[in-house]
């Protein structure tokens, strides 16, 4: 089974609206669809905001489903200047930029599983972007916290 998550219902509707339903409900007050679209069952849910929601809302998916792959989706911001609208990036590696107490000595930083999903992105989905993307709760509201944020921790988009 695959899980599809989104932070916002409407980017993964288009994989609600493609499935096959053999059941709907909700999560956590989330409503998912699981259902079949070719050969993968596929449990889909969005509608939810920050690090806290998103975690517990997948973990409750995980649980109840047993997926073998999670992909979450969401509209991010470039903060590099080689990532233009439109782009899609992929995250390779995963760090926090809003933390206020240090976790550990130096970053915290989460890489990508090098599975073979991450292997076929990279051979035959050449218009992507591949690289670091940060996550956290404050808001980057403009162009000089965007630029100290990229100084900061680099990537790609947050």
């Amino acid at each position: 089974m695959i899980l599809a998550l989104g932070v916002f219902l409407p980017e993964v509707r288009p994989v609600m609206d493609s499935m096959l339903v053999l059941e709907s409900g909700e999560i956590l007050g989330r409503h998912y669809c699981r259902g079949v679209i070719g050969n993968n069952e596929v449990v889909a849910c969005g509608g939810f905001v920050g690090k806290v929601e998103a975690s517990m809302i997948t973990q409750r998916m995980i649980d109840r489903f047993s997926p073998r792959l999670a992909v979450l989706t969401s509209g991010a911001a470039g903060i590099d200047e080689s990532v233009e609208i439109g782009d899609v990036v992929v995250g390779t590696e995963f760090e926090e930029y809003d933390t206020i107490f240090p976790l550990s000595e130096g970053k915290m930083v989460m890489k990508a599983s090098d599975s073979l999903l991450m292997r076929f992105l990279r051979v035959y989905f050449k218009a992507g972007k591949f690289g670091k993307i940060l996550s956290g709760d404050a808001v980057v509201a403009n162009s000089s916290i965007r630029d100290e944020v990229h100084s900061s921790y680099g990537g790609l988009a947050l």
